[in-house]
């Protein structure tokens, strides 16, 4: 053990400071300096991205109200819909639905929303639905689309559905993780789903699937980028910033330690196996863990904890808003233009979270059925930043010395190595994590949370004051223009079988269209390499070798093609 526990702690390379700023020359340390200049060149870039990906979120925030409530009606249902990751979840058919409850139900209802464009991949829409009144505890939702959409749009594949009572805050979840689509599954676009129960809950492949989706888009750092929830407090610029932190206090501790554990184990290595691991590499690894986790996990806690400065308006109101907007434009004009509604949604979206409403309703008629769960004060977010921001100017300080004291060749080989194992973490090491952390919580820790975003916390209480009992949200004249059907029909089987034989066709053309693309790459790309790098002088080699040794032209008359073995 005292072997073992001598070769534990690895003294870090050293930097010779007076060396480092006599030697600072650009020329001599190439390297180096672009490695920071074009990491902080993709950093601003991202930052600019970032932000503009963040305001179009803020888009996605709001609640839709149905277009087809009722004159009248009064209780509210937040309607939340989840759509599949695949490729090709994604629709633009109709989609209609029934909710049935012990007291009432709903009739044919159509989930529409003209101000975004609804069910995209990996999306969740949230729409109000409003009934004369309470449908009592929820006992299923029949929910299917009319197959009009375009192409891979006609077909849609559905997640889950969480039904919320917006005045008692309970919640009923309907589980589908199913195909609406002629052409996939059991070829069906009509779906009968009851209420979820605790057993289908947590089911196995439910969890699994939802956490998976869950830690992919919102655990994984890098990955959050490009997939955050809309509603995560976690904003991408956050998001860019931590994983930039993170890649600079790993690329030092990578400098700190490059070439100072043995190759190869000494006697006092632990073996398992086929694999040793010696107290060098032990106390390496703790070390490097010890700089490079703490701040970096108290960035992350401090952005992802920190309550906002002014809880925004809440979703549920500002959808009572749009539904007046959107009912003054059709009582004004008679017709409104989708652009114009857009508009109008876009500012309600952003004044909802710039800014709050000046005056506050009185208290007895606001709701709210938050969770108390753990946050942090609003300032914690600043601290974050500071944090964030001194990691990476200390981190490229020293990472500026290791690369002077290293000098460029050797610089060159640490940077190579670096990106192997840097890529190699967010592509291998860091998604079998995800996936294994889902496996464990769906097997062991079997707890259904439809919560998986911050929005309840950072929104207002919902104002009912806009549904006083003297006030209508729809005009009888727009009411009676409505004309909704109430009645459910099914869907016409013989139909629904022509309509999945021509889409089969176009899937299969599809793939011929694909096949015939890839064989003329394949042609193109044995022709330059056939033809590409021939010489010139080729059919005159040729010729000199056919008088040569085939006629004999050019070696005294011997025709080689004459000579028999005897």
């Amino acid at each position: 053990m005292t072997s073992f526990g001598s070769g534990f702690f690895v003294m870090p390379n050293s930097i010779d400071f007076s060396y480092v700023f006599a030697n600072a020359g650009f020329s001599d340390n190439v390297t180096i300096y672009m490695t920071i200049v074009i990491t902080l060149s993709l950093y601003a870039l991202m930052m600019v991205w970032a932000r503009k990906e963040d305001r179009k979120d803020l888009m996605k925030l709001g609640s839709t109200p149905l277009p087809d409530n009722e004159a009248t009606a009064k209780y509210l249902y937040e309607i939340i819909v989840y759509t599949g990751d695949k490729d090709g979840a994604a629709t633009d058919s109709k989609v209609s639905f029934i909710l049935s409850g012990e007291d009432e139900e709903t009739g044919v209802r159509r989930l529409e929303d003209p101000f975004r464009t609804p069910f995209r991949r990996g999306e969740t829409n949230s729409f109000v639905m409003a009934v004369p009144k309470k449908l009592g505890r929820l006992n299923y939702i029949r929910i299917w689309h009319d197959n009009s959409g375009e192409g891979k749009f006609r077909s849609w594949l559905l997640s889950f559905i969480v039904v919320k009572d917006v005045h008692t805050g309970e919640k009923y979840e309907f589980i589908c993780n199913k195909w609406l689509a002629v052409e996939k599954d059991d070829g069906l676009i009509d779906r009968l789903l009851p209420v979820a129960g605790r057993d289908e809950a947590t089911e196995f492949s439910h969890l699994f699937h939802q956490t998976t989706q869950k830690n992919l888009a919102d655990g994984h750092l890098w990955f959050s980028i490009f997939m955050r929830p809309p509603r995560s407090r976690f904003t991408r610029m956050q998001r860019v910033s931590c994983c930039m932190a993170l890649l600079y206090l790993s690329m030092l501790v990578n400098a700190m330690w490059y070439e100072r554990v043995p190759s190869k184990p000494g006697g006092s290595s632990l073996e398992f196996g086929p694999f040793s691991l010696s107290p060098e590499q032990i106390g390496v690894g703790f070390m490097s863990n010890l700089i490079v986790f703490p701040p970096t996990f108290l960035i992350i806690l401090l952005f992802r904890k920190s309550r906002l400065n002014r809880l925004r308006p809440s979703r549920i109101t500002e959808a009572l808003k749009k539904q007046r907007v959107y009912l003054d434009q059709i009582k004004g004009s008679g017709k409104s233009s989708s652009t114009s509604l857009q508009k109008q949604s876009s500012k309600s979206d952003t004044d909802s979270v710039s800014s709050l409403s000046q005056q506050q309703p009185r208290r007895s008629s606001r709701t709210s059925n938050k969770r108390n769960r753990f946050t942090l004060p609003h300032y914690c977010r600043s601290i974050g930043w500071l944090l964030c921001s001194l990691s990476i100017a200390v981190s490229i300080f020293f990472l500026w010395a290791y690369g002077i004291q290293f000098g460029d060749e050797k610089t060159r080989k640490w940077i190579t190595s670096l990106i192997v194992s840097f890529f190699a973490s967010i592509l291998v090491t860091q998604p079998i994590k995800v996936f294994l952390t889902a496996i464990i919580l769906s097997t062991i820790f079997k707890s259904p949370d439809v919560d998986i975003d911050d929005s309840e916390e950072d929104e207002d209480d919902i104002d009912l004051t806009m549904l006083q009992e003297d006030e209508e949200w729809l005009h009888d004249s727009y009411s009676n223009s409505m004309n909704r059907s109430r009645m459910y029909r099914s869907p016409n089987l013989g139909v629904l079988e022509k309509i999945k034989m021509q889409r089969l066709k176009e899937l299969k053309m599809m793939v011929i269209l694909k096949d015939i693309f890839s064989y003329m790459c394949f042609l193109w790309i044995l022709t330059v390499i056939s033809y590409g790098n021939r010489d010139p002088s080729a059919y005159l080699m040729k010729e000199t070798l056919v008088k040569t040794f085939i006629e004999g032209q050019q070696n005294g008359g011997v025709n080689y093609m004459d000579v028999r073995a005897h």
